[in-house]
């Protein structure tokens, strides 16, 4: 008797349909899990959150006091971010605005500022730029005004204001002191004063750098404006730059130099 012949097996082709239909399963529920996640129950979050802090202790380690219920907890925001303004230098915090001798009040009738009927910020802005360059031409090539995008820059000269390697006001540097001293002092501008050298090392005296040496002279003409020239401290900051922002490659003496910088009171209130 002839024995039945074995077919040979057909090589079956859509075998990739079975890899297929898990890869599909797996994306489906991939996607499904995104979109429950992206519609988060804020209550069940909060009770999420409040029983995690609890079985955990992190109020412990952190030193907050724990929530005594569901209504103490913070939404899941992310807070905003503060953003840099155009002045990245070291900018003074803004108070109050004080409504004082010299400065403009709330009414037409307010403070010292009552006779100008109430001026704005801007004029007395606008009012203070003119009263600095008239003193500027006054006092000669030893003081200059000029405006930047950071707000208006009194240049002053170093060597009409310094001895080499001192941060101590020369004598005859008091006088321009007190009349500069005297545009700002009711003006209610913000003032930053900064402190500028030249590329030379310092070698020996008192100061290890020109980063102490910028910043100790800044902080002398601080103090100068605040106690001679009535200048509300709280309006005042120094910032010391060393020789890393030089206005000449060549000429070093333009180099050293102390500049305040003004800008009116509502634009430190954005910062």
């Amino acid at each position: 008797m002839a024995r039945k012949k074995k077919h040979p097996e057909h090589v079956n082709h859509e075998r990739w349909l079975v890899s297929y239909a898990d890869f599909v399963t797996l994306l489906f529920a991939l996607f499904t899990a995104l979109y429950a996640m992206s519609n988060v129950d804020k209550s069940k979050a909060r009770q999420l959150k409040t029983s995690m802090r609890s079985a955990f202790n992190l109020d412990f380690f952190s030193g907050t006091p724990k929530p005594s219920g569901l209504e103490t907890v913070d939404q899941f925001a992310t807070p905003a971010v503060p953003t840099l303004g155009a002045l990245v230098e070291i900018a003074p915090i803004a108070p109050e605005r004080p409504t004082g001798e010299g400065e403009v009040g709330q009414g037409a009738g307010a403070g010292a500022g009552a006779g100008d009927g109430g001026k704005s910020e801007g004029d007395t802005f606008a009012e203070v730029r003119e009263r600095l360059i008239d003193l500027a031409k006054e006092l000669g090539g030893t003081v200059a005004v000029h405006e930047e995008k950071r707000g208006m820059v009194v240049s002053l000269d170093e060597s009409t204001l310094f001895a080499s390697g001192s941060a101590e006001i020369l004598a005859t540097a008091r006088d321009p002191m007190a009349r500069i001293s005297e545009k700002l002092a009711g003006s209610g501008m913000e003032v930053i004063v900064e402190g500028h050298t030249d590329n030379a090392p310092v070698r020996g005296g008192r100061y290890a750098s020109n980063w102490e040496l910028s910043t100790a002279r800044a902080l002398t003409v601080v103090h100068y404006l605040q106690d001679q020239g009535r200048v509300d401290p709280r309006r005042l900051a120094a910032a010391g730059f060393s020789q890393y922002r030089p206005v000449a490659k060549k000429n070093k003496a333009r180099n050293r130099r102390i500049e305040i910088v003004l800008f009116p009171h509502d634009i430190a209130l954005e910062q």
